[in-house]
């Protein structure tokens, strides 16, 4: 884990009963790298091949996900032998949510042949979506950004904010963490009105 990462997720105002899936949320987020490779990573794709390949990683983690569950009590004693004990649970749990998340994707329509290269802002952009639910399980407010009136300049700030600006910087993001943290706002109230309609 990026020690940065977990300590900006401690930081949190966490509600006792999402204590527990805090680890497997620090781990998922330490996992993304600041300048991650050309290829195939961040390359742009048409719809068709972005739902084939959630197809593929919701087969994969429910695979995993059996095996883990299924294993008998000799392979689970030897694994612990080696200190796979929390581990094995966290697993678990950071594959259910995978598999929820990836059964829940929607990709926008874009033709195959739209051209390939990387985003420069799609790591930040993803990374702060994924903070602003991760806030919201943990603390159970929704994500905001506070604007100060009273202060010259009008400032940004609020938790939420905050919170984006720790783990970019844990995580060597250089993008504006108020640009995306205002952005993944944004995207988590529309999702949210669309799970939850008035």
């Amino acid at each position: 884990m990026n020690p940065g990462v977990e300590a900006a997720y401690r930081r949190l105002r966490i509600q006792d009963e999402a204590q527990q899936r805090m680890p497997s949320m620090v781990a998922l987020v330490s996992q993304f790298p600041a300048s991650p490779p050309r290829s195939p990573h961040f390359t742009k794709i048409g719809q068709a091949s972005a739902i084939k390949e959630i197809e593929i990683l919701i087969a994969k983690a429910d695979g995993l996900l059996n095996c883990l569950n299924n294993l008998h009590g000799k392979s689970i004693d030897s694994l612990a032998k080696v200190g796979f004990v929390n581990e094995r649970h966290m697993l678990v749990d950071l594959l259910k949510t995978t598999k929820k998340a990836a059964q829940s994707a929607k990709p926008e329509f874009t033709s195959e042949s739209e051209g390939r290269g990387r985003n420069p802002d799609l790591l930040a952009r993803g990374v702060s979506l994924v903070l602003a639910f991760d806030y919201f399980t943990l603390t159970g407010k929704p994500p905001t950004v506070v604007t100060s009136s009273h202060i010259s300049g009008h400032p940004a700030g609020g938790d939420f904010l905050e919170f984006v600006r720790a783990v970019f910087s844990a995580l060597g993001i250089k993008a504006s963490a108020e640009t995306w943290a205002r952005a993944a706002v944004q995207e988590w109230i529309k999702r949210d009105k669309e799970k939850n309609p008035a």
